[in-house]
């Protein structure tokens, strides 16, 4: 939820404005309102978004693997058993039907975004997985989650998208998306 609205908060100064945008494209009759739960990652941020334990993330200073994450099964459960209920609640508007309930993230917001719609299709059906960290655990997602898994329900709905700055390893996990939708697209998505 850091990048959502404010640069103070976001990564690197500079927030999405996801609110300005919304309502300008809401008041020019461009799509219809939403609400937003913009949550805020914890310290706990690489458990809390990747759904399976990566042995080797990243290395040490000596070039030894470090490992981490894999509980991100817990961090969705609380996006629909806390955050959601809470929001509602508090009586805010809010039709919590599959149809209307979408999650979106980049980076390992992404690829935790992109395993909730796969995995938890009866509770979503838009995901919107930005620069997804589709690397994580030796491309996980697309080599198990796609291939072992059942296919979502239907409509469901993947918005996928990298940035495109530079070549392998540095490409914004460009090559990994890519592969990523032509598997979702051979799947039928």
């Amino acid at each position: 939820g850091q990048n959502l609205f404010n640069p103070a908060t976001s990564f690197g100064g500079i927030a999405w404005g996801c609110d300005t945008t919304i309502d300008q494209l809401v008041v020019e009759g461009l799509m219809e309102e939403v609400m937003i739960i913009g949550v805020y990652n914890t310290p706990d941020r690489l458990d809390e978004y990747t759904y399976i334990y990566d042995p080797c993330y990243t290395t040490d200073f000596r070039g030894n693997c470090v490992g981490g994450g894999g509980k991100g099964d817990l961090y969705l459960d609380f996006l629909i058993e806390t955050a959601v209920p809470y929001v509602v609640d508090k009586g805010y508007r809010m039709d919590i039907e599959r149809n209307n309930l979408g999650i979106m993230g980049s980076s390992l917001g992404g690829l935790i975004s992109c395993y909730a719609g796969w995995t938890r299709s009866s509770v979503y059906s838009i995901s919107g997985c930005m620069s997804s960290s589709f690397w994580w655990d030796e491309r996980n997602f697309n080599n198990d989650i796609l291939v072992n898994y059942p296919k979502p329900e239907l409509p469901s709905t993947f918005y996928l998208d990298s940035g495109d700055c530079c070549p392998e390893p540095f490409s914004d996990d460009r090559y990994q998306t890519e592969a990523v939708r032509n598997h979702m697209e051979e799947l039928g998505y």
